[in-house]
């Protein structure tokens, strides 16, 4: 299995398989863990090894704060497409 491209196992677009699995990671982060920058590790963590461009994700790992992440993770899907 190709962990950095987990849509080859599916018949949806990349950007649609990346955002159901960050909506799940995201959800289950924010219900159990406290605080930004716990939250922003393991999110942080779940984009590590996905193939999208180096600047996206450049951007995405210096948010420091939910708001800037949620930006950078929108902008980042939005150029997926």
């Amino acid at each position: 299995m190709d962990v950095a491209r987990p849509w080859m196992l599916s018949d949806k677009e990349p950007h649609e398989v990346i955002k159901e699995m960050h909506a799940i990671v995201y959800r289950y982060s924010a219900e159990n863990l406290c605080g930004d920058s716990q939250i922003l590790s393991r999110l942080h963590a779940f984009w590590e090894y996905l193939d999208i461009p180096y600047k996206q994700k450049k951007v995405i790992m210096k948010a420091t704060t939910l708001p800037r992440y949620r930006e950078a993770v929108a902008t980042a899907l939005n150029s997926l497409l």
